[in-house]
């Protein structure tokens, strides 16, 4: 379109249903669109899948080109110099005005003329001898002149005035919108429609997957009155097609709430490989109440391929009143600032004192912004410093504030006592402290009364945020998590140890131990790169067979181990990952293999009993023993795979003989205690235990930073992490320990 390649047009688009005319929005546009010059072509493209719409259907498309005015401030200025009103259309009025320049030269004309009559009435001046003649020729020179410089100035204003008029017009043109150039009398729209063509969005399905995480403000996983809190949500496309038109929603269950949960969000599309994340703000308010809430959470793409539902279960926990209380109080009749009768501890009457007054908060919640103010009830009482502010005050604290009493010898007396009031407030408002206390003359203050304040909240501290689902598409966040795969290398040599590594995740006759052979995979890194152990014996799956068990572990002079031990030297390392079986009475505990039989125990299990009088017989300098098993008679479970009854039975009592318990050759670690089950973890694809375990021996656990990880260190930043963790994913795991925990296990 246009006339020559410098025309200038401002491009707009718009798309169509055929047959409805119902106007779509295009947003996401791109190529030769706004302001273009004309030419062949040119090019509009319009990504509709990243605008989320779902089109199965025929539609069509129109273009729209607003010719836009002709503008060069280059060439106005040059042909306004030229002649005023000649470079008008090029500034982008409609038309030139050369009138204007008609008019300027005519001015410049004018003022030579009157220049050169001028200078004539001059001369004439000079030659003339008659003085009546020679005024008058004086005169008119001189009206000359004038008129010159008038006609000099028109032309002057007049270029001046065109100069004006073209940068203004530039500048108009310039800022000009789309819709003013539409409404604007010189407006020039040319217009094209296209065909209609079937356009559909609708593809190959995609794959969704979702990671969850909640965090509170003070990160206990609790909602309590008054806090906010984020639920996260990091939607990945594992699938080849893409996801359009995706509405995240999360919803509570109780209809009436005090909890405000942001509007749903949408997201147009993510495209295979492509990861969005969208955002929760879960806030309440102080009339929240204690209990439990249960969040939906629901994905739902264009096409239909939504995600199974996931909730969040979240505890929360009513606002907490802070409550005062008057403990005690104390006379201070000595030093500055007091004069007393007799200095003795006890306030008498005509005396001036200290009183010392401790203030408890033995509510439940903290109070803040707190303002007190002490009165007497009888005039003769005086007081000075009797008002003011305290600083924060948590449940079960202590304050003391001292003020000046004087009770002169007028005071009206009753039991001995003198009676005074405080007030006391906060800033919620909803605490008011406003009470008579009384100060007993000529006697020492009574002992103080202190209450022990247990926080509620303590009671919910198992009860806490987590996620459930029966989708495997689902995993929850656990904080920032480290890639265990990546070892260390420390600097720890230990040139006489055996290490011995087992996981087992399938069996033959038996649930699979989720994630336990990729332990094993792991720990034999772990246990020749950071522990400095050269020889490591690994068995996954099939190769470890009860018969195996029994060649490693005997103590007799053909076991693996046992043949090179050297005596008081060797240190024995084991690490075992996979089910642990009690028996039917819960007196004795298997290490299952492979080829296990439930049925006997005692033949095609390995008793833990065994394994431990075998190792200590052994002669070794030590024993490092880590299980990541349990007892319970149940699988591991993960937050997609659910535990199994391992062995067709209830309620059986597990009681652990702990025989190494007592050995001060002997460090062990346990995934869990008896009556628990430990978990597998579905984000780093191991055992939680034995993820934190890892974690810890990377470095994590060195928490006095001496480069150097000791028993104990591993033990507390293990126990606490998974701790942590593993309510977040199905209920508490409790590791165990029993060894030294000063001995050094990694230096770095």
């Amino acid at each position: 379109i246009g006339e020559t390649s410098k025309t200038e047009y401002f491009i707009w688009f718009e798309a169509y249903y055929a047959g409805k005319n119902d106007v779509l929005e295009p947003k996401t546009l791109s190529g030769d669109l706004g302001t273009i010059k004309s030419g062949l072509d040119k090019q509009i493209i319009w990504n509709i899948k990243k605008d989320g719409l779902l089109i199965d259907e025929s539609i069509f498309f129109k273009v729209y080109a607003l010719k836009l005015p002709n503008k060069n401030l280059s060439k106005s200025l040059l042909y306004s110099t030229l002649l005023p009103g000649l470079g008008n259309k090029q500034a982008g009025a409609k038309n030139n005005t050369v009138l204007l320049g008609v008019a300027g030269y005519s001015a410049i004309i004018g003022s030579i003329l009157f220049n050169q009559s001028s200078k004539d009435f001059t001369q004439k001046y000079l030659n003339s001898f008659d003085d009546v003649e020679s005024e008058a020729h004086f005169n008119k020179a001189e009206k000359f002149a004038n008129y010159s410089f008038i006609s000099a100035g028109v032309a002057a204003g007049i270029w001046a005035i065109n100069y004006a008029i073209v940068g203004s017009r530039y500048a108009k043109t310039k800022k000009m919108t789309k819709e003013k150039l539409l409404n604007s009398k010189e407006a020039i729209i040319i217009s094209a429609k296209s065909a209609s063509k079937t356009v559909s969005t609708r593809g190959v399905p995609p794959g969704l997957f979702a990671d969850l995480s909640f965090i509170d403000a003070n990160k206990n996983d609790i909602l309590e009155a008054g806090e906010q809190g984020e639920l996260i949500v990091k939607i990945a496309n594992h699938g080849k097609g893409d996801a359009l038109n995706l509405e995240i929603s999360v919803k509570d269950s109780m209809a009436v709430s005090n909890i405000q949960v942001s509007a749903k969000q949408i997201v147009n599309i993510i495209k295979p490989g492509e990861t969005e994340t969208v955002k929760f703000a879960i806030t309440t308010n102080t009339e929240l109440e204690t209990g439990k809430h249960k969040f939906e959470i629901l994905v739902k793409e264009g096409y239909g391929f939504d995600m199974d539902p996931m909730y969040l279960q979240l505890p929360t926990f009513a606002f907490q009143k802070p409550k005062f209380a008057v403990s005690g109080y104390e006379i201070v009749d000595f030093g500055e600032g007091t004069s007393a009768v007799k200095q003795d501890g006890q306030l008498q009457l005509g005396e001036m004192a200290l009183v010392r007054l401790t203030i408890q908060n033995i509510g439940q919640g903290a109070a803040e912004d707190i303002n007190f103010g002490i009165t007497a009830f009888d005039p003769n009482i005086f007081m000075e410093n009797n008002t003011g502010k305290l600083t924060k005050l948590q449940s079960g604290e202590l304050q003391t504030l001292v003020f000046t009493i004087v009770p002169n010898k007028r005071v009206q007396i009753t039991d001995n006592k003198l009676k005074l009031n405080i007030k006391i407030t906060e800033q919620t408002g909803k605490s008011t402290f406003n009470e008579p206390f009384y100060i007993t003359l000529n006697q020492k203050a009574p002992e103080q009364t202190i209450v022990n304040v247990y926080a509620d909240i303590n009671s919910l501290q198992k009860n806490i945020a987590t996620f459930v689902t029966d989708s495997k598409k689902f995993s929850t966040k656990i904080g920032d998590l480290t890639d265990i795969k990546t070892v260390p290398q420390s600097v720890t040599k230990r040139p006489n140890a055996l290490g011995v590594v087992i996981g087992i995740g399938k069996y033959e006759n038996m649930a699979p131990a989720p994630y336990a052979d990729n332990d094993a995979i792991i720990m034999k890194d772990y246990f020749k790169k950071v522990l400095g152990i050269e020889n490591v014996i690994t068995l996954t799956n099939q190769e470890a067979s009860i018969s195996r068990f029994k060649r490693i572990f005997t103590n007799a002079g053909y076991g693996e181990i046992s043949k090179n031990v050297i005596t008081d030297s060797t240190e024995i390392f084991v690490f075992y990952s996979g089910h642990g079986i009690p028996d039917k009475t819960g007196d004795n505990t298997y290490l299952f293999p492979n080829d296990g039989v439930t049925e006997d125990l005692s033949e095609f299990a390995y008793n833990i009993e065994t394994l431990y009088n075998n190792l200590n017989n052994m002669g070794a300098k030590n024993v490092t023993i880590f299980m990541d098993a349990c007892f319970s008679g149940f699988s591991k479970p993960t937050q997609r795979i659910s535990a199994e009854n391992l062995i067709a039975q209830k309620g059986i009592k597990v009681k652990p003989k702990n025989l190494w318990r007592n050995n001060p050759k002997f460090t062990v670690y346990a995934s869990s205690t008896a009556e628990e089950t430990s978990l597998g973890f579905d984000v780093s694809e191991t055992g939680l235990f034995t993820y934190y375990l890892c974690e810890g021996l990377t470095g994590k656990a060195d928490t006095n930073l001496d480069k150097k990880i000791t028993s104990g260190e591993l033990r507390d930043y293990v126990a606490k992490k998974v701790k942590e963790t593993s309510v977040k994913i199905s209920g508490l795991q409790t590791p165990e320990f029993i060894g030294n925990e000063n001995r050094v296990l990694v230096e770095y």
